[in-house]
């Protein structure tokens, strides 16, 4: 059974308030958490109207930062996962991501990169 729930996003309003963030955090660093699709409001629209007003965006997975980078959002993004793999984490740097580490094997897999 489906539900009639509706959101619209005033793209307009979500600029307001991140210009008023701005201002209030004067020189410190601002980052829009746009994971899960900016919590179902639309991560590309979202990050595309933010991207001039903050400084960078964090995203739970790597390929939700990919997206943003196909959209042409070049503001640095943080990975909340981090890697999974060896593999994950050349992905994240041919995309210049920033990966969140967490564990010994992300700190083994950044030196052997590092010696590549």
């Amino acid at each position: 059974m489906s539900r009639p729930t509706r959101v619209t996003i005033d793209l307009a309003a979500l600029r307001r308030n991140a210009s008023t963030l701005r201002l209030q955090a004067g020189s410190r660093k601002v980052m829009a958490v746009v994971k899960a699709d900016a919590y179902g409001h639309g991560a590309v629209d979202c990050a595309q109207t933010l991207s001039p007003l903050v400084d960078a965006f964090a995203v739970a997975f790597t390929e939700e930062a990919l997206t943003l980078r196909s959209a042409g959002i070049d503001t640095p993004i943080l990975v909340l996962q981090g890697p999974h793999t060896l593999e994950d984490l050349s992905v994240m740097s041919a995309a210049s991501l920033w990966p969140a580490l967490s564990s010994h094997h992300h700190l083994d897999w950044l030196s052997q990169k590092r010696c590549e």
